[in-house]
C-alpha cells in the first residue's frame, strides 16, 4: 500500500492524452483515477461510451444477457475502486496517527524546554509583583488609616495609632516610594492624634451628663416612692370605707337573688325544654338538606353524605322528646340517600366502559393507519431502489436494513 502512495506522489498529475493508455494505467492501478480527477473523467468516459453503445435485443436471450455482462463488469470496477479508496484511506490514517503522536511529543518538549528558559524571569517578575501589591497594601491602609468614623471610640482610635506608629517603612519595599509612604504614614499618626484628644474630652463630657442625668433620675425616684406611699395610705383608707358599704349591699343583693333564683328557675326549665325541640327541629332540616344532596350549603358526593348521616348525627337526649320522630326521618333519608348512590354508581360505570370502548376502537384505528402509512412509505421506497436495477427481494432487503438503522447516514422518514 505504501509502495502504491508513493507511486501516486511520483505520477504526473496531468492526465495523458491517450485515452487508452489512460484505461491501462487506471485498470492497473485504481488509484491513479482517485487522486486524479481529469484522469477519472477521462476514464469514466471511455467506460461509458463503450457501455452505453452496444447495440442489443432485448427480445433475444443472448441480448439480456450481453447487458447483464455490462453491468456486472461495470459492477466489478466499481468494486475494485472502492476497494482501493479504503486501503488508501487506511494508510493515510496510519500515517496521520503516526506525525500526531510525534508531533505533540515535539510539541510538549519545547514547551517545558520554554518554561525551564524563562522560569528565573517569572520568579522575578513573581517577587516583583508580590512586593508592589504588598507596599500598595501598605500605603492603602495608610490613608484609610487618618479616616475616623463616627461609631469608633477614644479606645479604637488609640489602638490603630499604635498600629501605625510600629509600621515598618524601608527603601526595599517601597523603592521610589518610600517618600510618600512616610509622609503618609506622618499624615495618618498627626489626623489620629488629634481625633484621639477630641473623641478623650468628647467622652470625659458624656460622662460628666450621665453622671448628672442619674442624680436626677435618683431624685425623681426617691419623690416618685414617697408620693406613692401617700397615695397607697389614702387608697386604704377608701378601701375600708367600701368594704363596709359593701358589706351592706351584698347583705341586701342576697335577699333579691333568692326571689330572683326561684322565678328563673322555673323560666329556665321552660327554655331548656324549648331549646331541645329547637335543636330537634334543626337537626331535621340538616338531615333533609343532606338528603337533597347538600352540607352546609354544599353539594357533597353520596359517600361524605351517607357518612354525615351515619356518624356525624348523634340522636340522644339533646333532643328531648323528638328524639324518636328524629330517628325516624334520619333513617328514612339514610335509605333514600344508598338507593340513589348506587342509580349513580350503575350510571357512571357504563358510561366509563362507554368511554374505553371509544377509546379502544380510536386506537386501534390510529395503528391501522400508521402501519398502512409507513407499508406505503416502505413500499415506495422499494420501487425507488428497483429502479437503480436492483431486483425486488434484495430492494425489500435494502429498505428493511435502512429502517432498522444498520445502513449509515441514510434512513427513512415515516
Amino acid at each position: 500500500m505504501a509502495a502504491r502512495a508513493r507511486r501516486i506522489e511520483e505520477e504526473p498529475t496531468e492526465p495523458a492524452n491517450d485515452v487508452i493508455d489512460i484505461v491501462r494505467k487506471v485498470e492497473a492501478d485504481p488509484a491513479l483515477a482517485l487522486t486524479d480527477e481529469k484522469m477519472f473523467e477521462a476514464y469514466y468516459a471511455h467506460v461509458e461510451q463503450q457501455a452505453l453503445s452496444v447495440k442489443v435485443d432485448l427480445s433475444t436471450s443472448a441480448g439480456r444477457d450481453l447487458i447483464r455482462s455490462a453491468a456486472s463488469e461495470i459492477a466489478r470496477k466499481k468494486t475494485a475502486f472502492d476497494r482501493t479508496r479504503k486501503e488508501l484511506t487506511e494508510d493515510y490514517r496510519r500515517k496521520t496517527a503516526t506525525i500526531n503522536a510525534v508531533g505533540k511529543l515535539v510539541v510538549d518538549r519545547f514547551a517545558a524546554l520554554q518554561l525551564r528558559v524563562r522560569q528565573p524571569l517569572t520568579d522575578y517578575e513573581e517577587r516583583e509583583q508580590a512586593r508592589k501589591m504588598e507596599a500598595d497594601l501598605i500605603l492603602t491602609n495608610l490613608r484609610d488609616a487618618a479616616i475616623v468614623r463616627a461609631d469608633e471610640t477614644a479606645e479604637d482610635v488609640e489602638r490603630r495609632l499604635g498600629r501605625i506608629r510600629g509600621i515598618n517603612l524601608n527603601d526595599e519595599l517601597f523603592g521610589p516610594r518610600i517618600e510618600m509612604a512616610v509622609d503618609l504614614r506622618d499624615d495618618a499618626v498627626k489626623a489620629l492624634g488629634e481625633a484621639l484628644a477630641r473623641l478623650r474630652q468628647q467622652e470625659a463630657e458624656r460622662a460628666e451628663l450621665e453622671r448628672l442625668r442619674r442624680a436626677d433620675a435618683e431624685r425623681q425616684e426617691r419623690e416618685a416612692r414617697e408620693r406613692q406611699e401617700r397615695e397607697d395610705r389614702e387608697a386604704e383608707e377608701a378601701r375600708q370605707r367600701d368594704e363596709a358599704a359593701r358589706i351592706e349591699r351584698e347583705r341586701q343583693e342576697a335577699a333579691d337573688k333568692a326571689r330572683r333564683d326561684a322565678e328563673e328557675a322555673a323560666e329556665a326549665e321552660r327554655r331548656a325544654v324549648e331549646a331541645k325541640r329547637s335543636y330537634a327541629r334543626d337537626i331535621i332540616q340538616h338531615i333533609k338538606d343532606v338528603g337533597l344532596g347538600m352540607i352546609g350549603g354544599k353539594t357533597y358526593p353520596y359517600a361524605i353524605l351517607i357518612r354525615e348521616l351515619e356518624e356525624k348525627i348523634v340522636i340522644d337526649d339533646a333532643m328531648g322528646d323528638m328524639q324518636d320522630e328524629v330517628r325516624a326521618i334520619r333513617d328514612a333519608t339514610l335509605t333514600s340517600v344508598r338507593s340513589a348512590m348506587e342509580l349513580a354508581a350503575a350510571r357512571a360505570a357504563k358510561e366509563a366502559q362507554d368511554e374505553e370502548d371509544r377509546r379502544v376502537a380510536a386506537e386501534r384505528a390510529r395503528r391501522e393507519a400508521d402501519q398502512q402509512h409507513r407499508s406505503a412509505v416502505r413500499t415506495a421506497a422499494k420501487e425507488a431502489i428497483m429502479t437503480c436495477g436492483v431486483d425486488e427481494d434484495t430492494a425489500r432487503k435494502i429498505v428493511l436494513a435502512i429502517q432498522a438503522g444498520e445502513i449509515p447516514a441514510v434512513r427513512i422518514e415515516f
